[in-house]
Protein backbone atom coordinates (compact mmCIF):
# COMPACT_ATOMS: atom_id res chain seq x y z
CA UNK A 1 0.00 0.00 0.00
CA UNK A 2 1.24 3.47 -0.82
CA UNK A 3 1.45 5.99 1.98
CA UNK A 4 2.44 9.53 1.14
CA UNK A 5 2.69 11.71 4.18
CA UNK A 6 2.07 12.21 8.02
CA UNK A 7 -1.06 13.47 10.28
CA UNK A 8 -4.93 13.33 11.49
CA UNK A 9 -7.41 11.41 13.78
CA UNK A 10 -10.91 11.57 15.73
CA UNK A 11 -13.63 14.13 16.04
CA UNK A 12 -12.72 17.08 18.21
CA UNK A 13 -14.55 20.22 19.28
CA UNK A 14 -12.96 23.64 19.16
CA UNK A 15 -13.92 27.28 18.57
CA UNK A 16 -14.91 29.28 15.52
CA UNK A 17 -12.33 31.34 13.70
CA UNK A 18 -13.56 34.54 15.35
CA UNK A 19 -13.02 33.01 18.77
CA UNK A 20 -9.84 31.33 17.59
CA UNK A 21 -8.23 34.74 17.23
CA UNK A 22 -8.64 35.22 20.97
CA UNK A 23 -7.47 31.70 21.73
CA UNK A 24 -4.25 32.14 19.78
CA UNK A 25 -2.47 33.09 22.97
CA UNK A 26 -3.35 29.68 24.39
CA UNK A 27 -0.70 27.58 26.04
CA UNK A 28 0.96 24.40 24.85
CA UNK A 29 -1.69 22.17 26.41
CA UNK A 30 -4.56 23.70 24.43
CA UNK A 31 -6.77 21.78 22.07
CA UNK A 32 -7.88 22.49 18.53
CA UNK A 33 -8.98 26.07 17.75
CA UNK A 34 -11.50 24.84 15.17
CA UNK A 35 -14.80 23.02 15.26
CA UNK A 36 -17.08 21.64 12.56
CA UNK A 37 -18.84 24.52 10.84
CA UNK A 38 -16.20 27.16 11.59
CA UNK A 39 -14.02 28.74 8.90
CA UNK A 40 -10.42 27.67 8.28
CA UNK A 41 -7.76 29.92 6.75
CA UNK A 42 -4.86 27.76 5.64
CA UNK A 43 -1.26 28.89 5.19
CA UNK A 44 0.76 27.20 2.44
CA UNK A 45 3.81 25.32 3.83
CA UNK A 46 6.28 27.16 1.59
CA UNK A 47 4.80 30.51 2.65
CA UNK A 48 5.32 29.74 6.34
CA UNK A 49 9.01 28.81 5.95
CA UNK A 50 10.17 32.44 6.07
CA UNK A 51 8.15 33.09 9.26
CA UNK A 52 9.57 30.02 10.97
CA UNK A 53 13.11 30.97 9.98
CA UNK A 54 12.56 34.52 11.27
CA UNK A 55 11.34 33.14 14.60
CA UNK A 56 14.38 30.87 14.82
CA UNK A 57 16.74 33.78 14.08
CA UNK A 58 15.11 35.83 16.86
CA UNK A 59 16.38 33.32 19.42
CA UNK A 60 19.96 34.23 18.52
CA UNK A 61 23.02 32.01 18.74
CA UNK A 62 23.47 28.98 20.97
CA UNK A 63 24.87 29.48 24.45
CA UNK A 64 28.27 31.09 24.11
CA UNK A 65 31.45 29.89 25.80
CA UNK A 66 31.64 33.03 27.96
CA UNK A 67 27.88 33.34 28.53
CA UNK A 68 26.43 32.21 31.85
CA UNK A 69 23.45 29.87 31.87
CA UNK A 70 21.41 32.55 33.62
CA UNK A 71 22.22 35.14 30.96
CA UNK A 72 21.51 32.64 28.17
CA UNK A 73 18.12 31.71 29.64
CA UNK A 74 17.21 35.39 30.02
CA UNK A 75 18.19 36.09 26.42
CA UNK A 76 16.13 33.18 25.09
CA UNK A 77 13.12 34.08 27.26
CA UNK A 78 13.20 37.68 25.99
CA UNK A 79 13.40 36.46 22.40
CA UNK A 80 10.50 34.04 22.89
CA UNK A 81 8.39 36.83 24.36
CA UNK A 82 9.21 39.03 21.38
CA UNK A 83 8.27 36.29 18.91
CA UNK A 84 4.96 35.67 20.73
CA UNK A 85 3.98 32.69 18.55
CA UNK A 86 0.34 31.66 18.19
CA UNK A 87 -1.26 28.49 16.78
CA UNK A 88 -0.87 28.17 13.03
CA UNK A 89 -2.96 26.16 10.51
CA UNK A 90 -0.64 24.96 7.73
CA UNK A 91 -2.13 23.21 4.71
CA UNK A 92 -1.14 19.70 3.67
CA UNK A 93 -0.42 19.60 -0.06
CA UNK A 94 -2.43 16.74 -1.52
CA UNK A 95 -1.79 14.39 -4.42
CA UNK A 96 -5.10 14.39 -6.38
CA UNK A 97 -4.73 10.73 -7.32
CA UNK A 98 -4.51 9.72 -3.69
CA UNK A 99 -7.49 11.87 -2.74
CA UNK A 100 -9.56 10.13 -5.40
CA UNK A 101 -8.70 6.68 -4.06
CA UNK A 102 -8.84 7.51 -0.35
CA UNK A 103 -12.31 9.03 0.00
CA UNK A 104 -15.34 6.87 -0.77
CA UNK A 105 -19.06 7.42 -0.28
CA UNK A 106 -21.23 4.90 1.60
CA UNK A 107 -24.76 5.54 0.32
CA UNK A 108 -26.33 3.23 2.93
CA UNK A 109 -24.71 5.16 5.78
CA UNK A 110 -24.96 8.59 4.10
CA UNK A 111 -21.32 9.35 4.84
CA UNK A 112 -17.89 9.58 3.28
CA UNK A 113 -15.13 7.32 4.57
CA UNK A 114 -11.75 9.05 4.42
CA UNK A 115 -8.54 7.03 4.63
CA UNK A 116 -6.38 9.34 6.66
CA UNK A 117 -3.10 7.78 5.54
CA UNK A 118 -3.39 9.54 2.19
CA UNK A 119 -4.85 12.76 3.56
CA UNK A 120 -2.08 13.24 6.07
CA UNK A 121 0.67 12.66 3.56
CA UNK A 122 2.74 9.90 5.10
CA UNK A 123 6.11 9.10 3.60
CA UNK A 124 6.62 5.88 1.64
CA UNK A 125 7.27 2.91 3.89
CA UNK A 126 6.47 4.72 7.15
CA UNK A 127 3.86 3.42 9.59
CA UNK A 128 1.15 6.06 9.39
CA UNK A 129 -0.18 5.41 12.92
CA UNK A 130 3.09 6.29 14.65
CA UNK A 131 5.32 9.19 13.75
CA UNK A 132 7.22 12.18 15.04
CA UNK A 133 6.91 14.25 11.86
CA UNK A 134 3.80 15.44 10.09
CA UNK A 135 4.60 15.92 6.42
CA UNK A 136 2.93 18.89 4.74
CA UNK A 137 4.54 18.91 1.30
CA UNK A 138 6.71 16.55 -0.71
CA UNK A 139 8.70 17.51 -3.82
CA UNK A 140 10.67 14.95 -5.84
CA UNK A 141 14.02 16.41 -6.90
CA UNK A 142 15.28 13.38 -8.82
CA UNK A 143 14.48 9.72 -9.33
CA UNK A 144 16.09 6.84 -11.17
CA UNK A 145 16.80 3.11 -10.89
CA UNK A 146 19.97 1.06 -10.65
CA UNK A 147 20.93 -2.58 -10.22
CA UNK A 148 22.53 -3.68 -6.93
CA UNK A 149 23.72 -7.07 -5.68
CA UNK A 150 24.47 -8.61 -2.29
CA UNK A 151 27.41 -10.74 -1.17
CA UNK A 152 25.76 -13.84 -2.67
CA UNK A 153 25.43 -12.32 -6.11
CA UNK A 154 21.67 -11.81 -5.92
CA UNK A 155 20.59 -8.75 -7.88
CA UNK A 156 17.78 -6.29 -7.36
CA UNK A 157 16.60 -3.21 -9.23
CA UNK A 158 16.69 -0.36 -6.72
CA UNK A 159 14.44 2.67 -6.94
CA UNK A 160 16.33 5.82 -5.95
CA UNK A 161 14.70 9.13 -5.07
CA UNK A 162 15.83 12.44 -3.61
CA UNK A 163 13.01 14.48 -2.08
CA UNK A 164 12.49 17.83 -0.38
CA UNK A 165 10.06 17.62 2.54
CA UNK A 166 8.35 20.39 4.48
CA UNK A 167 7.09 18.99 7.77
CA UNK A 168 6.10 19.73 11.33
CA UNK A 169 8.41 18.08 13.84
CA UNK A 170 6.48 16.93 16.88
CA UNK A 171 8.03 18.91 19.73
CA UNK A 172 9.67 16.90 22.53
CA UNK A 173 7.57 13.75 22.23
CA UNK A 174 10.57 11.40 22.00
CA UNK A 175 10.80 8.67 23.28
CA UNK A 176 7.00 8.69 23.28
CA UNK A 177 5.14 8.24 20.00
CA UNK A 178 2.74 10.67 18.38
CA UNK A 179 -0.29 8.61 17.40
CA UNK A 180 -3.76 9.49 16.17
CA UNK A 181 -6.99 8.56 17.89
CA UNK A 182 -9.08 5.94 16.12
CA UNK A 183 -12.60 7.07 15.43
CA UNK A 184 -13.92 3.54 15.04
CA UNK A 185 -12.70 -0.03 15.36
CA UNK A 186 -14.86 -1.33 12.54
CA UNK A 187 -12.01 -0.99 10.02
CA UNK A 188 -8.47 -2.31 10.06
CA UNK A 189 -7.24 0.80 8.26
CA UNK A 190 -7.34 4.23 9.87
CA UNK A 191 -10.44 6.05 8.62
CA UNK A 192 -12.59 8.96 9.69
CA UNK A 193 -16.18 9.59 8.64
CA UNK A 194 -17.97 12.70 7.37
CA UNK A 195 -21.79 12.66 7.15
CA UNK A 196 -23.04 14.02 3.83
CA UNK A 197 -26.59 13.78 2.37
CA UNK A 198 -26.80 11.74 -0.87
CA UNK A 199 -27.88 14.76 -2.93
CA UNK A 200 -24.69 16.61 -1.93
CA UNK A 201 -22.32 13.66 -2.19
CA UNK A 202 -21.43 13.88 -5.91
CA UNK A 203 -19.85 17.33 -5.56
CA UNK A 204 -18.73 17.20 -1.92
CA UNK A 205 -15.18 15.97 -2.26
CA UNK A 206 -14.25 18.38 -5.05
CA UNK A 207 -12.03 21.04 -3.53
CA UNK A 208 -11.62 19.44 -0.10
CA UNK A 209 -8.56 20.74 1.76
CA UNK A 210 -6.73 19.58 4.86
CA UNK A 211 -4.18 21.06 7.22
CA UNK A 212 -2.43 20.72 10.56
CA UNK A 213 -2.83 23.21 13.39
CA UNK A 214 0.20 23.40 15.65
CA UNK A 215 1.65 25.66 18.32
CA UNK A 216 5.21 26.73 17.33
CA UNK A 217 7.90 26.07 19.95
CA UNK A 218 11.59 26.94 20.06
CA UNK A 219 13.77 26.52 18.06
CA UNK A 220 10.81 27.04 15.65
CA UNK A 221 12.67 25.80 12.58
CA UNK A 222 15.25 23.11 11.80
CA UNK A 223 16.67 21.05 8.95
CA UNK A 224 17.52 17.37 8.75
CA UNK A 225 18.45 14.69 6.22
CA UNK A 226 17.25 11.08 6.40
CA UNK A 227 18.74 8.44 4.13
CA UNK A 228 16.96 5.09 3.82
CA UNK A 229 19.36 2.45 2.51
CA UNK A 230 18.06 -0.31 0.20
CA UNK A 231 17.75 -3.94 1.24
CA UNK A 232 16.85 -7.09 -0.70
CA UNK A 233 13.36 -7.02 0.85
CA UNK A 234 12.93 -3.28 0.33
CA UNK A 235 15.01 -2.16 -2.70
CA UNK A 236 14.50 1.59 -2.20
CA UNK A 237 17.25 4.17 -1.84
CA UNK A 238 15.52 7.25 -0.42
CA UNK A 239 16.96 10.60 0.65
CA UNK A 240 14.64 12.98 2.51
CA UNK A 241 15.78 16.60 2.89
CA UNK A 242 13.67 18.08 5.68
CA UNK A 243 12.71 21.66 6.42
CA UNK A 244 10.83 21.42 9.70
CA UNK A 245 8.53 23.62 11.74
CA UNK A 246 9.01 22.69 15.40
CA UNK A 247 5.95 22.68 17.61
CA UNK A 248 3.10 20.94 19.42
CA UNK A 249 0.54 19.26 17.14
CA UNK A 250 -2.96 20.41 18.13
CA UNK A 251 -5.19 18.80 15.51
CA UNK A 252 -5.77 18.17 11.84
CA UNK A 253 -8.53 19.94 9.94
CA UNK A 254 -10.49 18.99 6.81
CA UNK A 255 -12.48 21.79 5.14
CA UNK A 256 -14.62 22.07 2.01
CA UNK A 257 -13.89 24.28 -0.99
CA UNK A 258 -15.34 27.32 0.83
CA UNK A 259 -13.13 26.79 3.88
CA UNK A 260 -15.96 25.43 6.06
CA UNK A 261 -14.56 22.86 8.50
CA UNK A 262 -16.15 19.42 8.02
CA UNK A 263 -13.86 17.38 10.28
CA UNK A 264 -11.22 17.82 12.98
CA UNK A 265 -8.88 15.07 14.15
CA UNK A 266 -7.06 14.84 17.45
CA UNK A 267 -3.54 13.58 18.21
CA UNK A 268 -2.56 11.27 21.04
CA UNK A 269 0.90 10.98 22.58
CA UNK A 270 1.63 7.69 24.31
Amino acid sequence: MKFIAYSMAALLAGTSLAVAADSKTAKAGQSCSYKVGSHADFIAPADYVATAQKNQAALGADKGEFETTEDFNKRVAAAQKEVGTRPVLVETVQDPTDIESSIKYDADQNRFKVFVGAWINFLDGVNYTTMDRVVLQKTVNSQDRYVASNAYGQEKVVRREDLDIIAIKSWKTFPKDLNWKYETTEDYAFNVYIPVPPEQAPTFKVGLRSGIEFLPKDPYFSTDVDHIKPTMDSPEDMTYNFRQFEGVILCAVIADRDGKVVKTIQPLIK
